[in-house]
Formats: structure tokens, C-alpha cells, sequence
């Protein structure tokens, strides 16, 4: 087990308080071989940083040049990322916009970009604007350094239209060496992390992220992903695409073709898995979430590929199980967990899972209804006595309208012929699906734990003259 110093953790402060995910992190921690620092690199020195890129404004005046814009995270990302610095992902921010009651498109102000900032804890943040005129693109950025704070700027690059690329990454050099005025790494190996990617693919895999329309966005990106088949972000796009649209055989089939060692990976794996389990390919469903829990073992990973194994008549127990053990304030996973346990026979560990997701949501009318038959059939009550205390719940609910009536009927307590028969009825739910995960909050915890253990690595690393301790 790792000891790490909680003040070391600035970055996991929104972790930490999420056991299921630091768990997960430390699960994979324990197989996972210290990295050795490389001699000159800031990654390797932990200087990595959580930056957050927004979109450019468009100042242009020219129509339909919007996804120039939408480009800028991107391909800054991919470059910052290859300075070892860590990148917010357009989902997170635009949940963190959403939770301040902003839209995902709306031009902000200065203030609103801290307050974003500090929500998704970023170092730094990006902003810029850009605009064309006489087949020239002009692109202007701004650093705001959030710790300082102060907004370094601003930094300038032009080219002709067809050279976007070249202001993109002329950007992300400069804003790289803004935010880390010591970095060691070269010019070349900062751009090296897109240098294949083509102007008129980016194009298309930008006008496929922002167009509304299903068929307009299933058509650009699959133009993206002719052109450059190896652009790993399009073809994740693509399927995802498909995914919304309820294509569920077409998702599976653009989410294989993503390589199985980009970054991209992960997100695709989770959501073949998924897309198995909407058209009832359980097989390919379980392989997709074993494969992704090897490397990702988070609770809703787990969930589904035990819901998986469930549906192919097999025993999901365990994964299930241990989902609840990682994220036990998930009602959710807790009836699923006596869903799964009943099935086998189990029915008084079942009775204490679903108790547990009473107790976290007591007005689950599922899990109230599953634990009325578990009580029945573990022999701790009659039907008749389960379809009485209900009634008595529902009563009491009701006494303060009662109360005002004069003329209300007095009740017995006794069960009704229909509560009864309802409880003799056989009673078999289905799990419930996790249907999203959050990787980005996952992937903070492991770059923020990774380079943690860089510097304890660094910090117990023997002297020139000193032979290491056996």
C-alpha cells in the first residue's frame, strides 16, 4: 500500500471524497510498475499540470467557420498532453458549465471561466480567439495561471488558412512555455503528438462534434475516419455517433476499429460493452467490460460486465459484489447485488443488500417491492403480514390528510385480497444498467498518483556513491 501525504493531492480533492474511484486507482497502482524518470523530462520530474483549453471565439465575419474553433482544444490538448501535462476533456467541461447553469456554446466572461476553472481544479487555462480574412487565419491566445492569479498574453500566430495546423501548434508552444517557462522538452517532440493529423480530416471530425443533426454528424466524421483511418478521436466519435443514435450494430462496429492503445480505447471498449447489452449480445458485452476492467476497474464497469454474465445465464455475483464494495453509496448497485444473490438462492445476503439500497433511497418502490418477496421467502413473513405493514406504511404517509377529514374510513391494518395475491405473484426485476462512467475522474487520480510515486521514486533514489539498501 502506498502511503502518500494528503496534502500532496491538491489535484484529488473531488477524488478523494469518491472511495470507489481512489480505490480503483490504488487497485491498479499495486500491479503497476513505478515508472523511472527520464533525464531532462518534466513528466518524469511530476510537473505535470491539469489544464483546461476552452474554445476560440470566432471574430470572423466569414459563416460556417465555427469548427476552427471547436479545433483548438483538440489539437492543443494532444500537445499538452505529450508535455506530460493532463487535459480536460470536452465532457467534463461541459458538465462543469452545465452546473453553473451555462450553455455549452455561450461566450464567457472572464469571471464565469474562474469559476470553471476552480470547479474542475485546473492549473491553467487557455482561452483565445481567432479570425480570417484574405485567406489569412490570425489566432490569439491567453493563459490564465489560476494559482498566481494573473492572464499572461497575449500570443499571436498567423498563416494562411491551409496552414491552420501550423498556428495551432505555433499556439500550443507558446502557451506550453508560458505555463512552464522551464520546459526542457524540444519544439519537435512537443509537436510530435499530431504531426500525421490532416487539416481536411480535422475539418470533418470538428463539424461531426458540433453539428446537431444525427445524419450531418454520422456523415462528417465518417468522411474523418476515410481520410485518416488511424485518427483514433474520429473514429470513437463515429461510433459514438451511432451509439446516440440508437444504431446500436453500427456503434459496435466503428468502436472495434478504435486502437486498442490510444487514449480513446477505454470509452469504446465501454460503450461496445453497452451497445451488447441493448441488443442482447451478452458475450460481446461481458468480453468488452472484462477486457476494460483489466486497466479501469471501476464499480460501473464491473456492474455491467456481472449484469452481463447474468443475462448470459451464468453468475455475476461477484463483480457485482465487488462494485458495491468500491462505491457503496450507490443504491443502485446494492439492489443489484440482491437481484443477482436471489437468483442464486442466496436469498438472505439478498435481503441485506436490498435493505442497504433502502436505506439510501427508501422511496425505491422496486427494492420495496424485492424486499416484501425476500421476506416471504426467507420465512421471516407471510405474504399476508408483508401486504398489512405495507398498507400501514401507505396509511401513515397519509395521516395528516386523514387527520382533516372528518368522514375518513377507519382502517384495520388488514391486507387486502389483491396486496396479497400481488406478493404471491412471482417477482423477477433486472439489474440496472450503468449507462455512463467517468474516466476523466479516474484518469486525474492515476496521473496525479502517478507522478506521486515518480517523486517518491526520485526522493529514495540512492546517492552517486551510495549503494542501494537490500
Amino acid at each position: 500500500m502506498l502511503h502518500i501525504h494528503l496534502a500532496a493531492l491538491r489535484h484529488l480533492r473531488r477524488i478523494l471524497v469518491l472511495p470507489a474511484l481512489w480505490l480503483a486507482v490504488q487497485a491498479v497502482a499495486q500491479t503497476a510498475p513505478t515508472p523511472s524518470p527520464t533525464p531532462g523530462s518534466d513528466a518524469a520530474a511530476g510537473n505535470g499540470r491539469l489544464i483546461l483549453v476552452l474554445p476560440f471565439e470566432n471574430l470572423s465575419t466569414q459563416p460556417g467557420l465555427d469548427w476552427i474553433g471547436a479545433s483548438f482544444p483538440t489539437l492543443l490538448d494532444a500537445r499538452l498532453r505529450s508535455a506530460g501535462d493532463l487535459t480536460i476533456g470536452r465532457q467534463d467541461r461541459i458538465y462543469a458549465m452545465q452546473h453553473l447553469d451555462l450553455p455549452a456554446n455561450a461566450n464567457l466572461t472572464h469571471a464565469t471561466i474562474y469559476k470553471v476553472a476552480q470547479m474542475l481544479d485546473a492549473d491553467a487555462v487557455i482561452l483565445g480567439s481567432y479570425s480570417v480574412a484574405n485567406g489569412t487565419v490570425t489566432a490569439t491566445a491567453y493563459v490564465l495561471q489560476m494559482h498566481s492569479p494573473r492572464m499572461d498574453g497575449p500570443l499571436t500566430e498567423s498563416a494562411p488558412l491551409n496552414q491552420l495546423l501550423d498556428v495551432e501548434d505555433g499556439l500550443a508552444w507558446q502557451a506550453a512555455r508560458t505555463i512552464d517557462p522551464q520546459l526542457s522538452q524540444t519544439r519537435q517532440s512537443f509537436l510530435n503528438a499530431g504531426h500525421t493529423l490532416r487539416l481536411d480530416t480535422l475539418e470533418n471530425y470538428m463539424r461531426g462534434e458540433i453539428e446537431p443533426g444525427a445524419e450531418e454528424r454520422i456523415r462528417h466524421l465518417a468522411i474523418a475516419v476515410q481520410l485518416s483511418p488511424d485518427f483514433a478521436p474520429a473514429r470513437l466519435a463515429l461510433g459514438m455517433a451511432y451509439f446516440s443514435n440508437q444504431q446500436y450494430n453500427q456503434a459496435m462496429d466503428a468502436l472495434a476499429q478504435v486502437p486498442a492503445q490510444s487514449a480513446q480505447a477505454p470509452e469504446a471498449e465501454f460503450y461496445t460493452g453497452l451497445a451488447g447489452l441493448y441488443t442482447g449480445q451478452y458475450a460481446k458485452a461481458e468480453a468488452a467490460f472484462s477486457k476494460l476492467a483489466d486497466s479501469l476497474p471501476l464499480a460501473e464497469v464491473l456492474n455491467d460486465q456481472g449484469i452481463a454474465l447474468n443475462r448470459e445465464n451464468q453468475d455475476g455475483t461477484a463483480l457485482i459484489a465487488r462494485a458495491a464494495q468500491l462505491n457503496p453509496q450507490n443504491e443502485n448497485l446494492w439492489f443489484n447485488l440482491a437481484v443477482s444473490q436471489r437468483r442464486t438462492h442466496a436469498d438472505k445476503l439478498a435481503l441485506e443488500s436490498v435493505r442497504k439500497a433502502l436505506t439510501l433511497r427508501p422511496d425505491d418502490t422496486d427494492a420495496q417491492q424485492l424486499q416484501q418477496h425476500l421476506l416471504v421467502e426467507t420465512g421471516q413473513a407471510t405474504p399476508a403480514s408483508v401486504a398489512a405493514a405495507s398498507d400501514t406504511d401507505t396509511d401513515s404517509s397519509d395521516d395528516s390528510d386523514a387527520a382533516q377529514s372528518s368522514d375518513a374510513p377507519e382502517t384495520s391494518g388488514a391486507a387486502g385480497t389483491s396486496d396479497v395475491a400481488k406478493i404471491n405473484t412471482p417477482y423477477e426485476p433486472l439489474e440496472r444498467i450503468a449507462r455512463s462512467y467517468n474516466e476523466a475522474s479516474f484518469r486525474q487520480a492515476a496521473f496525479e498518483l502517478k507522478q506521486l510515486r515518480t517523486r517518491q521514486h526520485a526522493t529514495a533514489a540512492p546517492a552517486p556513491n551510495e549503494a542501494p539498501t537490500q
